[in-house]
């Protein structure tokens, strides 16, 4: 299995990676999601420059499973996780889609 995690955050990821080492089939990238997604979606069109800061929730979960569903991606759901029990109050957000062009 194959799992790519996308975070404009580098100390996210840090978590991430701090999270579940080790974990077969795990990638994950620095980037702004819709970019990094589109690359693959039509590879010749690939990120002209690094990702800027955006806020936290730049679009909702339907939002992005539309946008995934027209760039080609099938499987298509986005979700909030809710955050464990304790301090945190802003959940995960959990997209997933498959390429259809692969």
């Amino acid at each position: 299995m194959r799992a790519v995690g996308i975070d404009l955050s580098a100390e996210q990821l840090g978590k991430a990676r701090e999270r579940w080492p080790g974990v077969a089939g795990l990638e994950l990238h620095r980037a702004d999601a819709l970019t990094h997604l589109e690359h693959f979606a039509h590879p010749e069109h690939g990120p002209d420059e690094d990702p800027a800061a955006v806020k936290r929730w730049d679009f909702e979960p339907d939002a992005w499973a539309l946008m995934l569903t027209e760039h080609g991606y099938v499987d298509v759901s986005a979700s909030v996780v809710a955050p464990p029990p304790g301090n945190r109050r802003a959940g995960t957000l959990f997209v997933r889609g498959v390429n259809g062009g692969r």
